[in-house]
């Protein structure tokens, strides 16, 4: 047994499962599998799909928006 780990077992975490719908991932294996490539999920915008999106014109100007989506299927 490692020293460095607790002796009680009142700190103890054990994760049974795990569930996840996340940009580009339907399950926690997908995530992980993406997390590990390093793959991006944001997806930026154009100032025509903003506006298609009903985004207010004001908004798409303001040098302070960032144009960017993420996107869950299903």
């Amino acid at each position: 047994m490692d020293p460095s780990l607790p002796t009680d077992h009142a700190s103890a975490i054990a994760v049974v499962g795990m569930a996840c719908h996340v940009p580009g991932a339907d399950n926690a294996a997908e995530f992980w599998a993406r997390l590990r490539a390093g793959v991006c999920s944001v997806e930026m915008r154009s100032p025509a799909e903003l506006e298609e999106a009903g985004v207010p014109a004001e908004w798409i100007a303001d040098p302070r928006h960032v144009p960017a989506t993420l996107r869950l299927e299903g």
